[in-house]
């Protein structure tokens, strides 16, 4: 049985590019405003759009209010 293998903190295009090349199973953006690996949501939507369809899309958020998740 293969594990699920997910790979977060992805800030940039290059990043993505490369560890959707490899055989993971999903990415994690991370919007924790602490956070020095947090994209702005401007910047998650444009990286969003660039993600292969077969590869599933987490959002890492702590404390978040309801409006912004």
């Amino acid at each position: 049985m293969k594990p699920f293998i997910k790979i977060c903190g992805i800030t940039n295009s290059h990043d993505l590019d490369y560890v959707t090349s490899l055989d993971i199973d999903a990415v994690g953006f991370n919007l924790f405003f602490e956070s020095k690996r947090q994209v702005n949501t401007s910047d998650l939507n444009q990286l969003y759009k660039l993600v292969p369809e077969h590869i599933h899309t987490f959002l890492i958020f702590v404390n978040a209010k309801e409006e912004f998740v």
